[in-house]
């Protein structure tokens, strides 16, 4: 004589369950021959992160999006469009002195108009902003009471910069 087993029955009705489940969704997803490919950019710094400007970022987030949307763009005095949009795009800016960046790149926003900022924005070449950065951000953030730098303006900076980036990626 055959013993049923409830608890083994049970197990066995709900993963047929969930098998047909799958199949019937799975049907229902066309089939797609090309498996096409999107082609974007995951991990993009803008000038909103320190590390980037120093290493000579100038577009702003609205302005990555812009270029990634192929829309023309112009960074140091030159003009730049890419040849067709990108499919997709994530501006990645740093936390890190995203107030700092948005006083730097904003023209009205409280600090803007700080010497050492003035002083960040002039300088021309990557060994002068490198030089720049080791004294004004390194020696601020190392040791044993890390701080926002000198040319710091406030937590509405840093909200200001947030904010900027959310609207551009809308």
């Amino acid at each position: 004589m055959l013993k049923l087993d409830p608890m083994r029955n049970a197990l066995l009705a709900t993963c047929l369950a969930g098998l047909l489940s799958a199949a019937a969704m799975a049907a229902e997803v066309p089939f797609n021959p090309l498996k096409e490919a999107y082609f974007g950019e995951q991990h993009l710094h803008t000038a909103y992160s320190l590390d980037a400007f120093i290493g000579g970022a100038r577009l702003t987030p609205s302005g990555a999006y812009r270029f990634a949307k192929g829309e023309e763009v112009e960074v140091n005095g030159v003009k730049l469009r890419i040849s067709a949009p990108l499919d997709w795009a994530a501006v990645t800016d740093h936390a890190e002195y995203i107030g700092e960046m948005y006083s730097t790149m904003v023209e009205g926003a409280p600090g803007h108009d700080q010497d050492l900022l003035r002083e960040l924005r002039g300088l021309k070449g990557l060994e002068e902003r490198e030089k720049w950065f080791l004294e004004y951000v390194v020696k601020s953030n190392r040791g044993t009471k890390p701080a926002h730098p000198p040319f710091y303006a406030g937590e509405e900076t840093s909200i200001s910069g947030w904010k900027q980036i959310l609207a551009a990626a809308e």
